[in-house]
């Protein structure tokens, strides 16, 4: 995954002490397209074809010495059913907070098509963030 500008100035705000207050909630969501670090170029799927940002929680940190920290979702999550038209292929997933904002964004390793009446759903424990 890569951090958004968003999320490097909050990192770099709390190494220089400057206080920040994190999101209060996530929201996980899918683009056809390569997402800018600004935040731009994120082309989701349309809401009328049956998609939605979905809520994510994460469980707890897992440290691995020499590799990093690990954090998976807690939940399930269900993107779809896909009405109306097939999605185009996603490609990449992305973290947003609360209000929008763009976190982090990441690719998948392949692109997936959804096709209508079809789902993405995504196990517990199977979307994770390695931080090194």
């Amino acid at each position: 995954m890569n951090f958004s500008q968003i999320f490097q100035k909050v990192i770099t705000d709390w190494l220089r002490g400057t206080p920040t207050t994190p999101p209060t909630s996530l929201l996980i969501g899918l683009s056809t397209a390569n997402p800018l670090m600004n935040g731009a170029g994120v082309v989701e799927p349309p809401s009328p074809n049956g998609y939605a940002r979905q809520a994510i929680t994460f469980g707890a940190e897992v440290f691995v010495n020499g590799t990093g920290s690990t954090v998976k979702n807690s939940a399930p999550i269900v993107f779809g059913p896909v009405t109306n038209a097939d999605w185009n292929p996603i490609t990449h997933v992305c973290v947003y907070s609360q209000s929008g904002q763009l976190l982090l964004q990441g690719a998948l390793a392949s692109p997936t098509v959804i096709t209508v009446g079809g789902s993405l759903p995504i196990a517990i424990d199977a979307l994770q963030f390695l931080v090194r």
